[in-house]
């Protein structure tokens, strides 16, 4: 990335309106780096996070050659470099059981997990004054607050609302189990963005939450 900001990215190489290769895409995008005098890595230049920002730029024709001859025209777009951002994350987890309503599986039946939800909050100045200075939030407070939130649904059967005739309701009720209810069928999308909009509900500068099912598969939502 040079010191100007910017960097080049490839966006899409169509031919007959199938997407070429990922491997294709990769040289050409090597190609352009190289045209345009840049040192840094294709991977590198994918725009994440919501304040990239992409604006048209022409490419010269020779950059490209070896690929345009078989067809494929090339669009090549500049990245300009986000806003810097401070950041802060924490996570909290809960163990609860749910089932997936209207699905054709395993998970239709009643099961549970241990669901580890990951928040992240960004902001692009510190605090001024007071106790909080120099800080985006008190830790204590952004992990309390999130700490409320799963302890909430700890040890419980999460349950759709609908879903549960009222009388299988009531004998469950009647056996003593915990239920929460939700407005939201239980999936781990839901979850992030029902965490989301609580957490920026409570005035925290969310940027995404992410909700583990198991360690390997995890669900975003991001504002």
């Amino acid at each position: 990335m040079g010191t100007n900001g910017l960097g080049w990215v490839l966006v899409h190489v169509r031919r007959r309106a199938r997407a070429a290769p990922i491997a294709l895409a990769a040289c050409v995008a090597r190609e352009a780096c190289a045209a345009f005098g840049s040192s840094a890595h294709p991977q590198r230049l994918t725009p994440c996070g919501s304040h990239a920002q992409l604006t048209a730029h022409s490419v010269p024709l020779g950059c490209c050659s070896p690929f345009l001859h078989l067809g494929f025209p090339v669009v090549v777009f500049t990245y300009v470099k986000g806003t810097p951002m401070y950041g802060l994350k924490t996570e909290s987890s809960f163990d609860a059981a749910h089932f997936l309503t209207d699905y054709h599986g395993k998970c239709e039946n009643l099961h549970g997990h241990r669901w580890r939800v990951v928040a992240y909050l960004e902001q692009e100045e510190l605090q001024t004054q007071g106790t909080h200075k120099d800080m985006v939030i008190d830790f204590a407070d952004f992990k309390g607050a999130l700490r409320d939130l799963t302890e909430a649904f700890d040890h419980s059967f999460v349950v759709e609302e609908g879903s549960l005739a009222p009388d299988t309701l009531a004998c469950l009720e009647r056996e003593g189990f915990s239920l929460s209810m939700v407005p939201f069928r239980t999936t781990a999308e839901n979850f992030a963005r029902y965490f989301y909009g609580k957490l920026v509900d409570a005035g925290f500068p969310v940027s995404q939450v992410d909700v583990y099912e198991t360690p390997n598969n995890c669900a975003i939502y991001r504002g």
